[in-house]
């Protein structure tokens, strides 16, 4: 674990942070990623296409030629009905906090498009051909 990990509800056994710079570090296996918004999105979004085993989870900007490539080359995708909710990691309180747009997740790899099959009530689902 990450000397600056914080409380999270992913149940992965290895969890990077901001502090880890996670594009520098080896990936294995399964990824659940939400990667920094912004300018450094893009990036992020290049090395799960080339990771192709995980699930990623980014606002849907529809527009952006990143969020076309992960539409391309997903094996699934969910657009989620309404705002999700985050609760900050690092708080005893947990104060909740809504999303500022609407939310996708991308799915890499057969295994993590069931995952996401089994949310399909909760939005928008899509499996693309194989």
């Amino acid at each position: 674990a990450s000397p600056h990990d914080f409380e999270s509800f992913v149940p992965a056994a290895r969890k990077f942070t901001v502090f880890d710079n996670g594009l520098k570090q080896e990936w294995h296996g399964r990824v659940f990623m939400n990667p920094p918004y912004g300018r450094e999105t893009p990036q992020w979004v290049a090395r799960m296409i080339e990771h192709n085993n995980g699930v990623l989870l980014v606002f849907s900007r529809t527009d952006a030629a990143w969020f076309q490539d992960c539409l391309r080359a997903c094996s699934a995708y969910l657009f989620i009905r309404g705002r999700i909710a985050f609760v900050p990691g690092n708080e005893n309180k947990h104060k909740v906090s809504t999303a500022g747009a609407g939310t996708a997740l991308f799915a890499f790899g057969p295994d993590c498009a069931v995952a996401l099959e089994r949310m399909k009530a909760r939005g928008f689902y899509v499996k693309q051909a194989a």
